[in-house]
């Protein structure tokens, strides 16, 4: 599908006409405190003669052997431009998620507390052992404390606070769900291990950020800084910056990625040897790969120039949280889309989503319609353009890929004989007025006018039992329709039809999807009536939906109401 443009028609079918309203164009914006990095063609990995060397270079390197071989063979590929954090994530940054969504702080903000619990874990056990040898009873294998869990358990009635002077270092502690939720809340993502390479080298091999020399001092916090053992304020080595402004993509802390831990293309395990006579050494490097686990990237605080570069690629279990490990966040150019995709992956999972003959229905986040805002404060320190994101607010329409008919006859008889024909989804932070629908996700169907044949023609073709429990009403009954119009059925994710919203579908050569704010122009009370309907603000989305085996579409209205004020023309598209 080439994307879509629908219909813009001002107001909602079925209503009197009226004068054209001014419609509100958002701006072309990019998420604060990030900065795009320009894709293209790109080199990945490192040669094998480039781990031969390396391996050479710094014996010490040949113990993970294995780890660095994973970085072969270099290959080529294509990178799309992304938007990236010029920091990694901060203490301040996550302080305000952590705040806004009640989810547990890291570990080390609750370092006195942890003491405290410490401290009463060995006071218990010790009063268990001396319990058990009173009574004569064997003392109990000995527990260890297990400071991740206790923390999890023991967060909300302990005291906690970002350490003093820790405001603007890279939030540690995190795991991968941790640091995913963070960048959901946000409206980003983590980026993939092939964009991080792409922010160190863009079109060059060059190891680094800067370039391929290297300073123990100048660019990067590494095990090589004669102060040692301590993460530093992000931005704090203005020499590594790449040419973007990206700071902090070598050393510091590890950052997370969304890539699996799986082999190039054309990888193969290398015996190798150094060393003569007696001092022959025979290294196997081959990489433990598993794709469960997720790639690591950019060194830090605590690993040698060797594992800084650009190539390097560690594994992770994505339940490891470490002193050493953070993550900086990304976010695609085209707005809406890593929202529709997280849905995809984390909402309409594959045990849900629908199905039809064909099988499980495929949904094009890559042609999703969206408007999006951000609010966000500076920080109390950090470098220029350096923010911290306090909300996320969005509208969007995913569409399916292609719809089950080519021409509109065949849509409305299958719409009536086998049910609502699915659409896409609607997600939304927002709540509607009109419909009247909860900030969530909803599957998005059209039924056409007419009665349904009960049971369904299929069952009766096929002779199959009708699978519609007698107890259920049919939507008609239950969302009170007009069997004479068309509708928008809009359902929840467990499967029940919640509101229906008339509608008028046609036909025409695909187009691409828009989508358009109208602003609210005058107060009044919020009613269905044509003389209150400006009262409050429109979101309208026009769509295209390709059909199956032909260059037409359906091309449907999607009106939206929210209260006015809602969104304006500084939502981003």
């Amino acid at each position: 599908m080439a994307g879509a443009l629908a219909l813009l028609c001002v107001l909602s079918v079925g209503s009197a006409p009226r004068a054209p309203r001014t419609i509100a164009s958002a701006p072309a914006a990019q998420p604060p405190g990030l900065v795009l990095v320009a894709g293209g063609r790109t080199q990945i990995g490192i040669e094998p003669r480039e781990l031969v060397h390396l391996l050479e270079a710094e014996p010490n390197a040949q113990n993970y052997a294995g780890s660095i071989s994973a970085e072969t063979p270099r290959h080529e590929r294509t990178v799309e431009s992304f938007y990236l954090m010029t920091t990694e994530v901060t203490n301040e940054q996550y302080l305000a998620f952590v705040k806004a969504t009640g989810v547990h702080p890291p570990e080390h903000w609750g370092e006195a507390a942890m003491r405290a619990g410490l401290t009463a874990f060995y006071k218990e056990e010790e009063a268990l052992k001396q319990a058990a040898r009173a009574a004569g009873r064997p003392a109990p294998p000995a527990a260890t404390f297990d400071r991740r869990v206790w923390w999890r358990d023991h967060w909300p009635t302990s005291n906690w606070s970002i350490p003093k002077g820790d405001e603007q270092k890279p939030v540690v502690f995190v795991d991968f769900t941790d640091a995913r939720a963070y960048a959901r809340w946000a409206g980003l993502r983590l980026p993939t291990e092939f964009e991080y390479q792409r922010a160190v080298r863009g079109d060059t091999t060059r190891a680094y950020p800067w370039g391929n020399d290297w300073d123990n001092e100048k660019y990067a916090a590494t095990s090589h800084l004669k102060k040692k053992g301590t993460l530093f304020p992000v931005a704090s080595f203005p020499g590594g910056v790449n040419r973007q402004g990206v700071f902090d993509l070598a050393g510091n802390v590890w950052e997370w990625t969304s890539s699996p831990y799986a082999p190039f293309p054309g990888y193969e395990r290398r015996v190798l040897e150094f060393g003569y006579g007696d001092k022959k050494r025979t290294v196997n490097a081959l990489a433990d790969f598993d794709e469960a686990q997720r790639v690591v990237v950019g060194g830090s605080f605590q690993t040698s120039q060797i594992m800084a570069r650009g190539s390097v690629r560690r594994a992770a279990d994505p339940e490891q949280s470490t002193d050493a490990l953070g993550f900086r966040c990304a976010a695609s150019p085209r707005s809406g889309f890593d929202a529709a995709t997280f849905v995809l992956e984390s909402e309409l999972t594959p045990n849900i989503r629908p199905r039809d003959e064909q099988g499980m229905i495929a949904y094009a986040p890559e042609n999703c319609v969206a408007v999006e805002r951000w609010t966000s404060r500076p920080g109390a320190g950090g470098p220029s353009g350096y923010a911290v994101i306090e909300s996320y607010r969005f509208a969007l329409f995913t569409p399916v890929k292609t719809l089950p008919a080519s021409d509109p006859q065949t849509l409305d008889k299958r719409s009536l004989e086998e049910g609502p024909v699915l659409l896409g989804f609607l997600s939304t932070s927002e709540r509607m007025l009109a419909p009247d629908l909860a900030p969530g996700t909803y599957l998005v169907s059209f039924r056409a006018r007419g009665m349904p044949p009960y049971p369904s023609a299929r069952a009766q073709a096929s002779g199959e039992r009708d699978t519609k429990p007698a107890s259920e009403p049919p939507i008609e009954e239950t969302l009170g329709l007009d069997i004479a119009l068309d509708h928008l059925i809009f359902t929840s994710l467990t499967g029940r039809a919640v509101r229906a919203l008339r509608t008028k579908l046609e036909w025409a050569n695909l187009r691409e999807s828009r989508v358009e704010i109208v602003p609210g122009t005058h107060t009044g009370t919020d009613t269905d009536s044509d003389d209150t309907i400006g009262a409050n603000d429109t979101l309208r989305f026009g769509l295209c939906l390709a059909g199956r085996g032909t260059q037409k579409g359906c091309l449907i209205d999607l009106p939206l109401r929210l209260v006015r004020g809602t969104i304006d023309a500084s939502w981003m598209r």
